[in-house]
C-alpha cells in the first residue's frame, strides 16, 4: 500500500493488503480491516477519455464496486475477475472499493483516448 500512496493515490482509513487470500505478485488486493469500506482513489490524467479496469471481488461475501466522479460504473459480488471499460472527462477520480468484508482485487487499469 506504501508503493500505492507514493504513487499519488488517496488509500481509505483501515484499508490494507491482506495478502492472506490467495493474492499473488499478479495482482493487488485489499480491503477494510473492520466493517467498514475499503478503497483506493485518484484523479484520472488528461490525455484520456476512458479507463480499461480488470477488477474482481476476491471474497465470497457483500460486492465491491468502481466509481468514476463519485457514481458508481460497475459492481460485482462473489469471486469475479472481470474488465470494464469506463469514461471520464478531466480532472474525474476513479475509485475501486469494496463494501462490508469483500476483498478487490485489481489486475490492471489502462488509460485510453478514444477520438
Amino acid at each position: 500500500m506504501t508503493a500505492l500512496s507514493n504513487a499519488g493515490w488517496n488509500i481509505g482509513p483501515s484499508t490494507g493488503n491482506p495478502n492472506a487470500y490467495g493474492s499473488t505478485n499478479d495482482y493487488l488486493d485489499f480491503h477494510n480491516s473492520g466493517d467498514g469500506t475499503g478503497y483506493i482513489e485518484k484523479a484520472l490524467p488528461s490525455g484520456g477519455n476512458y479507463a480499461v479496469v480488470r477488477w474482481g471481488n476476491q471474497y465470497s461475501r457483500n460486492y465491491a464496486e468502481v466509481l468514476i466522479g463519485g457514481v458508481v460504473r460497475d459492481t460485482t459480488s462473489g469471486f469475479t475477475d472481470k474488465t470494464v471499460s469506463v469514461s471520464y472527462t478531466s480532472g474525474q477520480a476513479i475509485r475501486i472499493q469494496e463494501v462490508l468484508t469483500s476483498i478487490v482485487g485489481v489486475w490492471s487499469i489502462d488509460i485510453c483516448h478514444s477520438p
